[in-house]
């Protein structure tokens, strides 16, 4: 086994452009193989597999003749140039993957064998037809490389490592949520403090507001990162997001009653106090933007 081999990440990558490459999926296999070639520019076997997958003949050829530069013995890079240049390929061995069999489920043609059968012939109806798991009308040859269950190509997210179902990434990203909830509290009553305080006193600065609420946004996400010990929560952004909307409506509310409740009481100032409650107005309506896009933008 060479080093490549052993390294679990590789490993994955080359097992599932194998996958693909069997299933006939040419463009993606083509992909896989590049994305591997780039991460492991010296391992003869990924290039004599990315020759096998790619379609014009001279990248073909370079793929072929770059394997043998790194490994002068590598048997499917032999082959592949045998090929291409039209010799007779020993057939005899059963292990050679080269052996051309039916295109039947279970057959044991390999990608490049069938691909090329498949542009001189119509193929043959396929005996086993595979549908995607979430779309059950939609056929597909792809597969989760994580759990194995047959997805489409609406469905396959695209990782370093190959294709995945939604389910299989989102239990991938779950290992970078961390956030106990304890942590969800201590978020909730940063917000909430936070938002109260400054949702006051940002509309007494009236246009100034919308850099007050850039910074709160800032130093309340910063805040609750720093409480947290940066232990990331799937849905500690959407709380304080909302927390801090709740209490800058709350606010906006507030300051509404107050000087409504002037007006009445006072009409022989209306005019002054008209003019301050518009200033306070456009001060709470900037906080009310610029403060919960801030937090969440620090904590997503």
């Amino acid at each position: 086994m060479s080093l490549y081999e052993q390294t679990p990440r590789l490993r994955q990558m080359i097992r599932q452009a194998r996958e693909v490459a069997e299933a006939g999926k040419r463009a993606a296999a083509e992909q896989l193989y590049a994305e591997l070639v780039a991460e492991a520019p010296d391992w003869a076997t990924a290039w004599a597999e990315y020759g096998d997958v790619l379609k014009d003949e001279g990248d073909k050829q370079a793929a072929y003749e770059k394997s043998l530069m790194l490994d002068g013995r590598e048997e499917t890079a032999l082959r592949g140039l045998a090929r291409l240049r039209g010799e007779l390929v020993d057939e005899s061995d059963e292990d050679k993957e080269t052996t051309v069999t039916p295109i039947l489920s279970g057959g044991g043609m390999t990608s490049s064998a069938r691909w090329e059968e498949e542009e001189l012939v119509e193929a043959e109806p396929e005996v086993g037809v595979v549908y995607c798991q979430r779309h059950p009308k939609t056929r597909t040859n792809l597969r989760c490389y994580q759990c194995g269950v047959p997805i489409c190509s609406a469905c396959a997210e695209h990782t370093p490592v190959g294709y995945m179902c939604p389910q299989c990434v989102r239990q991938a990203q779950s290992t970078f949520y961390q956030a106990t909830g304890m942590d969800y509290v201590v978020a909730v009553l940063i917000a909430l403090c936070g938002g109260l305080v400054m949702g006051i006193l940002a509309p007494l600065v009236s246009f100034l507001a919308l850099y007050v609420g850039a910074a709160t946004g800032t130093l309340i996400g910063r805040g609750i990162r720093w409480s947290t010990e940066r232990r990331k929560g799937r849905y500690i952004h959407y709380l304080v997001t909302l927390c801090l909307i709740g209490t800058g409506v709350a606010t906006f509310l507030g300051y509404l009653l107050f000087f409504g409740t002037i007006l009445v009481f006072l009409p022989a100032e209306i005019d002054n106090v008209s003019l301050i409650m518009f200033q306070f107005q456009v001060g709470s309506f900037l906080y009310l933007i610029f403060a919960p896009l801030t937090a969440y933008y620090q904590l997503k």
